[in-house]
């Protein structure tokens, strides 16, 4: 289903692109905008929320939670999220969270899984939804918790 729904908002131009994240290139255009990546891969922001976008619902309709597709990254310093800019033809942080500033966890709903952070100076939540082609990758949200640690 969020197949489906990501490739209307794609057509439509209402949602923005995770960037090359099939290219051989990957793996150095994500060192550039974030050298030191310990963990990485392309996912959905949701800020402000606590749940998984996509089980965030009533009557089974998909949520309405505004989220962002990108790339999630997590250094020695925290965790930045990351968009491509087709103009610069490169990925540029949009969100950095400082690890001092969070407290990270995760959050399951069936085999789903997410990372959640929590940050400390205001304590709003915001849900990082790691994906591995239009599944949920639950080995990553697990590696980027532990790297949190």
């Amino acid at each position: 289903m969020r197949a489906a729904l990501l490739s209307f908002l794609l057509l439509a131009g209402c949602a923005t692109t995770p960037g090359p994240v099939g290219s051989p290139a990957f793996p150095a255009l994500v060192a550039q905008a974030a050298p030191g990546a310990i963990v990485y891969g392309p996912g959905m922001w949701t800020p402000n929320s606590r749940q998984i976008a996509e089980f965030a619902n009533t009557g089974g309709v998909l949520s309405a939670l505004p989220w962002k597709d990108g790339v999630i990254v997590i250094t020695a310093e925290g965790l930045a999220f990351l968009e491509w800019d087709t103009n610069a033809d490169a990925y540029v942080i949009i969100k950095r969270f400082q690890r001092d500033a969070i407290t990270p966890s995760l959050v399951t709903q069936g085999r789903s899984c997410a990372l959640v952070v929590q940050e400390t100076r205001d304590a709003t939540f915001h849900v990082f939804d790691f994906v591995r082609g239009v599944m949920n990758d639950c080995a990553r949200a697990r590696a980027a918790l532990a790297a949190l640690g």
